[in-house]
């Protein structure tokens, strides 16, 4: 029984979306979006890149570059709200914040900044949704 031209097409379409890794769709977000500068998009839009370690040399990098940052946190995070992930990884109450991406990013330094050593497990909750889910932008 052959497929109809059309369910063939959509079928392939499908297959090539689910068969890109979570890093390709995150790379795929950032590259697609004309607000985000590409030397940062180039170096932070990437799941290894992009770990507690390089939290705060992200910001200080890209943070004079528009809108840069709140921009890859959304290809990261996708806009999603993992606050279910998180509290399955054991991140703190408090910094399950950073898990909410459906709400404006927490910057109070002071209140958050220990938030950073917590982020591989959002780094985690985020690769894994973008794993079996589409990017925000493609």
């Amino acid at each position: 029984m052959l497929l109809h031209p059309t369910i063939f097409v959509v079928f392939m379409i499908f297959s090539q979306i689910l068969a890109k890794s979570a890093n390709e769709k995150l790379q795929a977000c950032c590259a697609h979006d004309p607000g985000i500068d590409r030397h940062c998009a180039q170096k932070y839009c990437n799941f290894v890149n992009i770990n507690q370690f390089q939290i705060f040399p992200f910001i200080a990098e890209c943070k004079d570059k528009g809108n840069t940052i709140s921009k890859i946190w959304d290809c990261i995070s996708s806009k999603h709200n993992h606050v279910k992930c998180c509290e399955n990884q054991g991140v703190l109450p408090l910094c399950r914040e950073f898990c909410d991406a459906t709400k404006a990013v927490p910057t109070d330094i002071l209140k958050y900044g220990f938030c950073t050593a917590e982020f591989d497990k959002y780094r985690m909750c985020f690769r894994t949704y973008l794993k079996h889910n589409n990017a925000i932008r493609q």
